[in-house]
């Protein structure tokens, strides 16, 4: 399948030998998907659009992991507008309390994840 879509990713050219999708990305996923001919996608499509905090988990561990200021932007920028804080650091954010939620913030992640695996399975 891999090769299939690296030879199918791109109009122009394929992909390289260590190429494969960001799977983290929903988009990513959802046109890997229609790509490949699966049969179920549009309740894939429909789990991975509910899917609300995958940014934030990605720009938590990019801020963590790579520790350079575009990571920190996208950081700080998501923490601002979605859980109103404006200095928490990175490796802290998952114990914080979500303030629309009440849960740490780590549980809402964890729970929605269940949920779409719910969905799926």
């Amino acid at each position: 399948m891999i090769e299939f879509l690296r030879n199918n990713w791109s109009t122009r050219k394929a992909m390289d030998i260590g190429w494969e999708p960001d799977w983290h990305i929903p988009g990513n996923t959802i046109r890997a998907a229609r790509l490949l001919n699966v049969p179920d996608l549009v309740q894939i499509q429909n789990v991975i659009g509910a899917i609300t905090y995958i940014d934030d988990v990605r720009w938590t561990r990019n801020a963590i992991v790579h520790n350079i200021p575009t990571s920190f932007y996208q950081y700080r920028k998501m923490t601002l507008s979605k859980y109103h804080l404006s200095s928490i650091v990175p490796f802290s954010l998952p114990i914080e309390i979500n303030p629309v939620t009440g849960n740490t913030i780590y549980q809402d992640w964890c729970d929605e994840f269940k949920y779409a695996l719910r969905c799926v399975l």
